[in-house]
């Protein structure tokens, strides 16, 4: 490794840089921008600087968090997190980059990004929502990544490191609701429930008891007191002919 690459990672080990600095005297007495020292910079905001070594720990700051587990580097690994306001368009919440001066891992790693609900658009759903990676200008969806409206996180496991956000899933799974349902469509293609065969019928996800016809019982009620209003009528209309022929 040239002396100047050493000088600028050992820079970015000691501090958090904001912006483009500069470190003067390191190559030759020639003043170079950080973004020379290699693919952990790029000019946007670095935000985090962390050492991990073969024993596991993590990486977070704000809405951001890798877990790495104990196993996934053999030696000591700088990550860093830095502000990605240049990303595909398409996210729900921030978009952090999260990098490291390895190229992979022996263990997977979790991601984990903080998304606020109320960043939703109307009607859509949060449990929908999945984490992605920026690949020349597009999202590419984290297979396996999945949003916990309850926590406010969506989570996932990846083996490499990018720039990561969070989008709804353009194929989401159907989630089956079966709230308050003994019987009926789940919503989703299947069944909430069976109601016991020659019993009952299934109205409005409950089964209802049904009298000796196959009727239900609500509908029977119904019927009877339909009549009984019919029955009704007919006795005044016999009762007003009375009182014509009186």
């Amino acid at each position: 490794m040239f002396p100047c690459m050493r000088s600028c990672r050992t820079f970015l080990r000691s501090s958090a840089v904001v912006g483009v600095l500069t470190i003067v005297g390191t190559c030759l007495g020639v003043a170079m921008p950080l973004a020379s020292c290699g693919d952990l910079v790029t000019g946007d905001e670095v935000l985090e600087n962390v050492l991990v070594g073969p024993e596991g720990g993590s990486v977070s700051f704000d809405s951001i968090k890798v877990l790495v587990p104990e196993g996934a580097v053999d030696s000591e690994v700088n990550f860093t997190v830095v502000a990605k306001p240049d990303h595909p368009n398409g996210n729900v919440g921030p978009v952090y980059m999260v990098d490291a001066d390895v190229e992979s891992f022996k263990k997977p790693l979790t991601v984990k990004l903080s998304v606020d609900a109320a960043l939703l658009e109307s009607g859509a759903q949060y449990e929908n929502l999945v984490l992605a990676w920026a690949e020349a200008g597009e999202w590419k969806i984290l297979e396996g990544s999945k949003a916990n409206r309850h926590t406010g996180v969506v989570v996932g496991e990846t083996t490499h490191l990018s720039v990561w956000g969070a989008v709804p899933d353009p194929n989401p799974e159907c989630i089956p609701d079966c709230t308050d349902k003994e019987c009926g469509d789940d919503g989703c293609g299947g069944s909430c429930g069976e109601c016991d065969e020659g019993c009952c019928g299934c109205m409005m996800g409950q089964c209802m008891d049904m009298d000796g016809d196959g009727e239900m019982d609500g509908s029977s009620d119904m019927d009877m007191d339909m009549d009984g209003d019919s029955d009704m009528d007919s006795d005044s209309d016999m009762d007003m002919g009375d009182g014509g022929n009186g």
